[in-house]
């Protein structure tokens, strides 16, 4: 095993920040295991796959099921464990023999790791079935979560939130256009994301807040409907929009260009969630609804404002503070290599 790189199996190709990811680490996405997956076919080595491919062999059920066999020896020689995520779960159930799962999990091979908390999870109703048959299935020995309450609750194993080092690039400092920023669902935190967004209009700050609702998310959208929309408005930095926007591209780009970037909890979240790893690695401080925070070793008062119990009013003189780094060894803790290296353990 020493020397081979491991494998992510994430949901999409694109997922976060994928291409950031050093060589050590490779990222299989779902679609590497669909029965037209060209990218696969033809990257191949084996000569009898590329073939198969080529030759419309493997459309046919019975006859794909046979070629994947050698697919599947063949991944799992090339790398030392797979690391499959929450959202990829049901994906990989559809697509991938269970023996195989079976063989990977015996040889130590494949963690599961839980990406959200089972409670968000169980609220989505593309992934709840899935999540549901994760708790049902999956050994709890091989079944990891980033969030210290499920894994108390579930019997999970623990592991704690990771991030991929951004490219130096990325790292340079870009023009400030915003005092704070945000980019997420609305859900059940309408009234924290609401507050804290007038709390920095009142303190003089400039917010950008992107706001990801679903035409169904009635709550804070009918009540900033009738209220006139003349605080949520888009001359103020409330931005509402209705599909995803890219990670590497949109979202960094708004993050960078950020003095701070403010972090909102889930109700049933106690895990540290990405916004606390962006803090971390491009030195942009953070505010967030998680007083647990406070127990972090990267925990500095001069970097992190805790939303809810910090006093409001000192919002805009702890902003003009200047940001303390977090020091190297902390920062190196939460990587992905580290973090691939804690499953071992």
């Amino acid at each position: 095993m020493k020397g081979k790189p491991i494998a992510l199996l994430f949901f999409r190709e694109n997922d976060h920040f994928i291409s950031w990811l050093p060589n050590t680490i490779k990222t299989i996405p779902m679609s590497f295991f669909r029965q037209d997956g060209e990218k696969y076919w033809f990257e191949t080595k084996n000569v009898f796959c590329r073939a198969a491919y080529k030759l419309g062999i493997i459309k046919h059920d019975c006859l794909y099921r046979l070629f994947y066999a050698v697919v599947f020896r063949r991944l799992q020689s090339a790398y030392a464990r797979f690391v499959l995520f929450d959202a990829a779960y049901e994906q990989w159930q559809q697509r991938i023999p269970a023996r195989f799962f079976q063989s990977l999990s015996e040889k130590n091979q494949i963690v599961v790791w839980q990406w959200n908390t089972v409670g968000h999870m169980l609220e989505l109703s593309g992934f709840r079935e899935a999540t549901l048959r994760i708790l049902d299935t999956v050994p709890r020995e091989i079944l990891y979560t980033f969030d210290p309450a499920d894994a108390e609750t579930y019997g999970m194993r623990f592991n704690t939130q990771f991030y991929v080092t951004p490219p130096e690039a990325l790292l340079k400092p870009v023009p400030l256009l915003y005092d704070v920023v945000f980019c997420g669902t609305v859900k059940d935190r309408a009234r924290a994301i609401e507050g804290i967004f007038k709390d920095c209009l009142e303190a003089g700050l400039k917010p950008h807040f992107t706001v990801c609702q679903n035409r169904s998310d009635s709550g804070m959208a009918a009540d900033i409907e009738k209220a006139g929309s003349e605080v949520f408005s888009e001359s103020n930095g409330w931005i509402p929009i209705y599909e995803w926007i890219d990670y590497t591209t949109d979202y960094i780009e708004r993050l960078r260009a950020a003095r701070a970037v403010f972090d909102c909890y889930h109700a049933t979240q106690t895990g540290f969630s990405l916004r606390v790893m962006e803090h971390m690695f491009f030195s942009k401080k953070l505010i967030t609804t998680n007083a647990l925070v406070r127990q972090a070793d990267f925990y500095n008062p001069a970097n992190i404002f805790v939303y809810g119990e910090d006093d409001i009013t000192t919002l805009k003189a702890w902003l003009d503070v200047p940001f303390e780094p977090v020091p190297e060894e902390i920062k190196d803790y939460y990587t992905v290599e580290r973090w691939v290296e804690r499953f071992d353990r």
